[in-house]
């Protein structure tokens, strides 16, 4: 019994040193920095959270620790596919491989970017979750939609 509980001792301890860095990434504009802030528990306004705004707001990678694990470090990358984050260099410019997880964000439909990440991060053996962001905005408008119709 000793021996069990010392090595599970032994793996709770390994357990908390472990660091995990996770990237948050997709298009510009589709929330990610509110994404940040909500996992983070912070509002958009709080002192210590993620810019956010309505034109391309995060310019380089922003590493945010999380406020109940301190190993974990959530990534606020910067939008795919605008005019200073081109989708052709962009794993290159945001240091795509550095990262342990990703979290793909979007506001809309599946989009050819958000294919073009899975397969990226498919391809150095990680993981990743799809979120889509903005469906209140999505569902009001089709109640409006129906309304008129």
């Amino acid at each position: 019994v000793q021996e069990v509980a010392g090595q599970v001792q032994s793996m709770l301890t390994s357990l908390e040193a472990t660091t995990l860095d996770i990237a948050v990434t997709v298009e510009s504009g589709a929330g990610q920095s509110t994404f940040v802030n909500a996992i983070r528990g912070l509002g958009d306004d709080d002192l210590a959270s993620a810019e956010t705004g309505v034109t391309e707001t995060t310019m380089e990678p922003m590493a945010y620790q999380h406020p109940q694990l301190p190993t974990v470090t959530l990534w606020d990358l910067p939008g795919i596919g605008t005019s200073n984050f081109q989708a052709d260099r962009y794993l290159e410019l945001v240091s795509f491989n550095r990262y342990d997880f990703f979290i793909i964000v979007a506001s809309g439909r599946f989009q050819e970017n958000h294919a073009k990440l899975a397969r990226s991060i498919r391809a150095l053996k990680k993981h990743f979750y799809f979120v889509r962001t903005k469906v209140d905005q999505d569902l009001k408008a089709a109640r409006r939609r129906k309304k008129t119709q």
